[in-house]
């Protein structure tokens, strides 16, 4: 088994965008029926601009599901506007692969990842991709023996993002100050006093943010139980 990681280029609206617009990046999610794009444009007129345009080719208008705090960076839904039975989503899974999304869109190529088989499906694939336009494969490698489910990668923002400002300095100043080692080296009052901040405080911020995290890994902990 094997990932792959490649770039596509070819004629396509949201390629030709990232083409005309170099500064802008595009990561997409597409169900065939409703797309999630996340723009990352870096001012907030030219993230207007992409959004007109992308409006126009779409039957529904956009909704706006957020932006950045300097209103640059925006995420939007809108209806998919590829047609059914050519996409090249269809095309990669065709051939046995598993495309992970997002595909990116960045400087008039697309960035996509896939899981593959067997070299004998990746050709195939490739052979297939290169009547629609140019492939460039970036990274091929294997995939470790075992179950792929271990292999997942678990971003910070999923682990951490629920964590206010206090809450993970307090964590980052225990785990440096010695308290998670065996055996401790720190207490809470001790890390406190050294802070010039209440015990009771800081032990709240800490006791917080370990809830926060251990909540978000108790789905990944559960694959090593067997």
């Amino acid at each position: 088994m094997l990932q792959l990681s490649f770039k596509f280029k070819h004629d396509c609206e949201l390629n030709r965008l990232s083409s005309e617009y170099p500064k802008i990046t595009i990561a997409q999610w597409c169900n065939l029926r409703t797309e999630l794009l996340e723009i990352e444009a870096r001012d907030p007129e030219l993230l207007a601009e992409i959004k007109k345009r992308l409006s126009r080719i779409s039957r529904w208008s956009l909704g706006t599901l957020g932006t950045g705090p300097d209103g640059a960076n925006g995420t939007l839904m809108m209806t998919c506007f590829h047609r059914k039975g050519n996409t090249l989503d269809e095309k990669i899974e065709g051939h046995g692969c598993l495309l992970i999304h997002p595909v990116v869109y960045h400087g008039g190529w697309e960035h996509y990842r896939v899981i593959v088989l067997d070299e004998n499906r990746l050709k195939r694939m490739i052979t297939s991709l290169e009547r629609e336009g140019r492939v460039e494969v970036v990274l091929k490698r294997g995939m470790n023996d075992g179950p792929i489910r271990k292999s997942f990668v678990i971003s910070a923002n999923e682990l951490l993002a629920g964590l206010t400002r206090r809450q993970a300095e307090a964590l980052l100043l225990a785990v440096e100050g010695g308290y998670y080692e065996v055996p401790r080296r720190a207490t809470f009052e001790g890390i406190a006093k050294l802070r010039n901040t209440p015990r009771t405080t800081f032990e709240e911020h800490v006791r917080k943010a370990e809830n926060k995290v251990i909540k978000s890994l108790a789905p990944y902990i559960s694959f090593y139980i067997k």
